[in-house]
């Protein structure tokens, strides 16, 4: 059999991404094929991350030569929560909000972004998923008038406060 093409299947594009993360919920029929798998791919058919329900009932990520994964039930829907560090070229893996499986290199480290998500089944098999969502998470330069909240009583404020777009240069939002 020939081996899998991992940009083959449902894709969508997000042209240069560094996704911080992506996040899903999943179902397959069976833990006995190869389906609800998501891919983030990169040019050339790299992939950042690769998240798969495996033939042998686990599901996870797939490793540079190796597969992480945890037991999954079939006809059950799971939240899943993947975590990318594009620093360390690293992902960690959420499933129903339990932390389960943790720093996986990326599968093809040589690429530098992601260019589109590709939902498919390497074997005959069913699988849905719904809700994906592929966001970056960041700090942001947020400001709040008034700019020292003072006055709390147990732990809570009351009062106005108005957020402001960030701040650019030397403005610190207490002028």
């Amino acid at each position: 059999a020939p081996a899998p093409s991992y940009f083959n299947g449902l894709q969508t594009r997000i042209t240069n991404s560094r996704p911080t993360g992506i996040s899903f919920h999943v179902r397959a029929a069976q833990t006995n094929a190869q389906c609800g798998r998501l891919n983030a791919m990169g040019g050339a058919g790299y992939r950042a991350v690769d998240f798969s329900m495996n033939r042998d009932g686990r599901m996870g990520l797939v490793a540079q030569q190796a597969f992480a994964g945890v037991p999954y039930e079939s006809d059950r829907w799971y939240r899943v929560d993947l975590e990318l560090d594009w620093t360390q070229r690293r992902a960690n893996c959420r499933i129903d909000g339990a932390l389960v499986i943790t720093n996986v290199a990326f599968p093809d480290d040589p690429y530098s972004g992601t260019d589109s998500i590709v939902l498919q089944n390497t074997d005959t098999g069913t699988s849905w998923f719904d809700e994906i969502r592929v966001f970056t998470l960041g700090s942001s330069n947020l400001l709040v008038t008034p700019p020292n909240l003072t006055g709390f009583s147990d732990g809570v404020w009351t009062g106005l406060v108005a957020i402001r777009p960030g701040a650019t240069g030397t403005d610190r939002g207490d002028g």
